[in-house]
């Protein structure tokens, strides 16, 4: 069947060789399952317009012919994208394709969590190093006070060093000098409302990776049993 007056001849992907590259068999399968036929489907018409003993007739002609040839380019759009998938399920370099795709995903999601976790392990030792240097900064007023007003009693810098003690929240990214401070920061309402949705976040993730993994697993199963069962 000739295709529509003014379109451009559609080049398409051969099914290639036992030895396709992934790449190739996955785009003859992505175009072929998308496909848009340029076929006119004139041969579904219902009508011969030149029949039409009046105009109004001939709108009427028309008008049918349209929708048969809607329901055949629709049928045959079907029927093409049917085919592709039952091909495409039998196909093993697709199953290739999609185990390396699986590992590729898995590598990457290790490397993020890799990256994660060295995210974090950094901003504890920032902290780690800011506390320290809170530290030794209060060290340095200690020994200010020693030269200006002389000895200070070993008591007396014990309970101000009690006083002065560094506390971090990591989820507020808050530091506080006391534990009456950290503890008043604890019970706030903005510190609950961030624990709590911190703690839903994480618990919508991993009931995110495991529904995730649990459909990757299925569908690879059953995938790797068709390609098998051919």
């Amino acid at each position: 069947e000739e295709a529509e007056p003014g379109s451009a001849p559609a080049v398409l992907p051969a099914f290639g060789c036992p030895d396709t590259d992934p790449a190739s068999t996955k785009r003859f399968y992505d175009v072929w399952g998308n496909l848009v036929s340029r076929r006119s489907f004139s041969f579904c018409d219902k009508w011969r317009l030149s029949d039409a003993p009046s105009r109004k007739i001939r709108r009427l002609m028309e008008n049918d012919n349209r929708k048969q040839r809607a329901r055949g380019r629709r049928e045959y759009h079907n029927c093409i994208r049917d085919l592709v998938s039952f091909v495409k399920k039998k196909d093993p370099r697709y199953a290739h394709y999609l185990r390396e795709k699986r590992e590729e995903q898995k590598k990457k999601e290790e490397e993020k969590k890799l990256e994660k976790m060295l995210e974090t392990k950094r901003k504890k030792e920032a902290r780690k190093r800011g506390l320290i240097e809170e530290q030794q900064r209060l060290q340095q007023t200690l020994e200010e006070r020693r030269r200006r007003y002389g000895d200070v009693d070993v008591d007396d810098a014990e309970d101000e060093e009690k006083d002065t003690e560094i506390l971090g929240c990591e989820l507020c990214n808050k530091t506080f000098k006391s534990m009456k401070q950290f503890k008043n920061h604890a019970k706030s309402k903005k510190h609950k409302a961030l624990l709590n949705k911190v703690r839903a976040q994480r618990a919508k993730e991993e009931r995110r990776r495991l529904s995730q993994e649990a459909a990757v697993a299925a569908s690879a199963l059953e995938e790797e049993e068709e390609v098998l069962g051919m």
